[in-house]
């Protein structure tokens, strides 16, 4: 989907104007290299696509030999699951089948493989520009740092107790950052050694985003909440909850200061950053977040967004006390208090005799009592013979 501005003024609304299909299976992962100004997506119908924003419908290319559409991109066995933008225009492609594929963006021919990169299906694949290094992760507890260029094995980094879920490169540590289920997101340095160590509790993490502008790790977990840890100390700065479905994706608008979030639930959700950097992030949200250990944040279940802490709900000077609406108040509330305090049997009794066979019983009861009364009155009247009956009364007719 291809979305522009509702209007120029208002860059808070966006229309889809274009829509593009071509895959025959779900979508894993999409990269966009902005020097060549196209999107390439993998999907798990093995196949990655090459889409061109140059011309208002996607451009397809025809090699004049083999007559194949050289925006479809075939090799892989397996689904693919990570897609990186190298330097020189090279893709390189991680996929379930557990291979490494290099793939050069002006010919569209793979010029490269590296066969069994892993022992397991690859997951997840992350490229470090200054370094120009690709780190994969598979169902292991290690992740491989490979060389872009010469695609070659250059680190592997161990340590994990359980299967790396996510590997991201964190640029304001200079370092790599690992999460894995066994509770933890680990800090690496180029070297392969482990510099520190994050516990969290909770779910496993299904995606992991850094963002180095307030020095913060942000982990989507599988209770569909959205944590934000400071790497210093590992204290948690921010919960974001609002998602019914397993978030899969994370990014930031720098511009806005807003976090973006993709999820299963088919929605897009939209957070406010923090305010301040790495530790000071925390210290301005004191109010909420007190000096409480780790366990007891994890488990507060009460959320509390930032609109809600920056615009505290103050009630009207009308509803303070003492004023005269506040009298009115209590008394209406008084008299709803005395009404719910009616016996539980009168209330079912009034249930009853309101609808249904109940109505109908109550309806017959009031027209017997109505003629009991005629009847009464009739024989107390002068001229009637007391202590006789109905029939007596008739009688004396």
């Amino acid at each position: 989907l291809r979305w522009t501005p509702t209007s120029a003024l208002n860059s808070d609304m966006y229309d889809c104007q274009e829509e593009f299909s071509g895959h025959e299976g779900t979508i894993q992962c999409i990269v966009y290299s902005e020097e060549m100004d196209i999107l390439i997506t993998g999907s798990e119908d093995l196949t990655i696509r090459i889409w061109s924003f140059g011309t208002s419908q996607v451009r397809q290319e025809k090699d004049e030999n083999e007559s194949v559409d050289l925006n479809i991109l075939v090799g892989h066995e397996g689904r693919i699951t990570g897609l990186a933008c190298c330097s020189d225009q090279v893709l390189a492609s991680a996929s379930h089948d557990k291979t490494i594929r290099f793939w050069d963006l002006h010919t569209r021919h793979e010029i490269d493989v590296v066969e069994r990169a892993h022992d397991t299906p690859i997951h997840s694949m992350e490229y470090c520009e200054t370094r120009e290094e690709l780190a994969t992760a598979a169902s292991e507890p290690i992740v491989k740092i490979w060389c872009s260029f010469k695609h070659s094995l250059k680190v592997v980094l161990t340590g994990h107790q359980a299967d790396v879920t996510q590997v991201k490169w964190c640029a304001f540590k200079s370092c790599w950052a690992t999460a894995a289920d066994d509770q933890t997101i680990r800090l690496w340095d180029p070297e392969g050694m482990q510099k520190r160590e994050i516990d969290y509790k909770g779910e496993s993490i299904t995606c992991m985003f850094i963002d180095n502008k307030h020095e913060l790790v942000l982990a989507a977990m599988l209770d569909r909440a959205i944590r934000a840890y400071e790497t210093e100390s590992g204290f948690l700065v921010r919960k974001y909850r609002g998602h019914t479905d397993i978030v899969r994706q994370l990014t930031m608008v720098d511009e806005k200061g807003q976090y973006l979030s993709c999820s299963w639930d088919k929605s897009i959700r939209v957070w406010f950053t923090p305010k301040g950097k790495g530790k000071e992030a925390r210290d301005q949200d004191s109010n909420v977040f007190a000096e409480l250990p780790l366990e007891d944040l994890e488990e507060d279940e009460e959320y509390i967004s930032s609109y809600e802490r920056e615009h505290p709900l103050i009630p009207p000077r009308a509803l303070k006390v003492g004023g005269a609406t506040s009298s009115y108040l209590k008394m209406t509330n008084v008299k709803a208090q005395k009404s719910q305090e009616k016996p539980q049997a009168d209330l079912n009794q009034e249930t009853l005799c309101q609808t249904g066979l109940g109505k109908k019983l109550k309806d017959l009861e009031d027209s017997l009592k109505k003629d009991l009364l005629k009847e009464r009155r009739l024989a107390n009247s002068p001229g009637t013979k007391k202590g006789r009956g109905m029939l007596g009364v008739r009688g004396k007719r």
